[in-house]
């Protein structure tokens, strides 16, 4: 039977800010506690595994991938966080996530952009090569910009994207608020969520910057509706 595979950060892994708070009594719910794969599953009813790991970066998606035992004919989802975020070995070949986003001279768009491109086209071709269904799809930020987007990203087709590649989950969430703007960037997300609306208290809250129940079941619904016609 073909197997959904998930792999990402804390918005697609099992244990989260939703469990955290709940443990903790803060997140009063009658409803079932349930990752956004496993309401992937449930929609699609198929089996699934998760692969993502809270602070994971893009190019740690890579490492999650090897180390699972996805075999042809499943599908890969591949959760796309901020491109800013970097993986690498130390000394000891110990693996590594870090954030750099405050560091200025580590990041800028165009090397982001570069990053993501090259780690969504080598993901995409292992796939390929492995006859395995690939999928991708922002979540809070947007690693391709018309701006300053690599060459390697036109090699990676429209199709293998849940929600085009210039958009991501927030703009879902909230319509009219993203309309906005002429191309979202990813300081929007921390604008939007100090806005506090509707929409805000609706997928996120009472988490501070992941989605509740409501979040996870839109983000699965998205998921659900894409992978279904490919089935």
């Amino acid at each position: 039977m073909t197997t959904l595979y998930f792999f990402g950060d804390s918005w697609s892994s099992e244990n989260c800010e939703v469990e955290r708070l709940f443990s903790a009594g803060k997140y009063i719910t009658n409803e079932l506690i349930k990752s956004c794969p496993s309401m992937v599953s449930d929609l699609l009813n198929l089996p699934y595994k998760n692969f993502s790991k809270s602070g994971s970066s893009q190019t740690h998606l890579i490492q999650q991938l090897l180390e699972s035992d996805i075999k042809p004919g499943d599908h890969a989802v591949f959760s796309l966080t901020a491109g800013s975020r970097r993986f690498y070995y130390d000394d000891d070949g110990k693996p590594h996530n870090i954030f750099v986003d405050k560091n200025v001279d580590a990041i800028n768009d165009y090397q982001d952009c570069w990053q993501s491109g090259w780690v969504c086209y080598t993901l995409y071709q292992y796939c390929q090569q492995n006859s395995i269904y690939c999928w991708f799809l922002n979540m809070f930020n947007v690693s391709w910009s018309k701006q300053v987007h690599h060459p390697l990203w036109n090699l990676i087709p429209d199709q293998n994207w849940i929600l085009p590649k210039s958009q991501c989950v927030l703009q879902v969430f909230d319509l009219d608020y993203f309309a906005q703007f002429q191309e979202y960037k990813n300081s929007d997300f921390y604008d939007w969520l100090h806005t506090n609306n509707t929409q805000v208290k609706q997928f996120i809250r009472p988490c501070n910057e992941h989605p509740n129940l409501s979040g996870r079941r839109k983000i699965a619904e998205i998921i659900s509706n894409k992978l279904s016609a490919h089935l």
